[in-house]
């Protein structure tokens, strides 16, 4: 039997055989890792200002749209709409590096950074402000902050830290 199996395999038609398979098992992963996933989320978040132990503002977040993950390179792509507060971001797809950071743009021009993690579970903004060169920037030492899921400052900042310690390792928030 095993002598049978083994001429079968290393026959011509054994060989094309095992091409296909490993062929139709290869399309069939990249099709399952890369299909869009629907995402809606509706949280609770903190916006805060970094240094200042006071500032803890309740915001509320919106997420819809789809998620397309990449094969290699990049994290992935989100297509839909990300609603903070009563700002609307959905002029364009927001691209994630492999940090899971991507550029929040609305019409009114660039807002901050967006982290995730967990395919939008958690998520964390670096709020730019106008600078001294005329462009915007987001200031480690006293820039605002804005967290979700959480209901307090210190979740807030729980988020933050985990998420942006992927790109800035020894950063901390506080």
């Amino acid at each position: 039997m095993r002598k049978y199996l083994k001429n079968i395999l290393l026959s011509g038609y054994g060989i094309l055989f095992m091409f296909i398979a490993v062929m139709f098992l290869t399309t069939w992963l990249y099709m399952s890792y890369t299909r869009p996933i629907d995402i809606q989320y509706r949280y609770s978040g903190i916006k805060y200002h970094i240094g200042d132990l006071q500032s803890a503002e309740p915001i509320n977040i919106e997420i819809k749209g789809k998620f397309v993950k990449e094969l290699f390179g990049n994290y992935g792509e989100f297509d839909g709409t990300i609603k903070v507060g009563e700002k609307i971001f959905a002029d364009r797809p927001i691209g994630f590096n492999k940090y899971k950071m991507g550029s929040l743009v609305s019409s009114e021009g660039q807002y901050g950074m967006i982290f995730i993690g967990g395919m939008f579970k958690k998520l964390t903004i670096e709020i730019d402000e106008p600078n001294k060169y005329g462009g915007y920037s987001w200031n480690w030492k006293n820039g605002w902050m804005i967290s979700a899921p959480c209901s307090n400052r210190t979740e807030a900042i729980k988020i933050s830290n985990e998420l942006i310690q992927k790109l800035n390792k020894g950063l901390v928030v506080r």
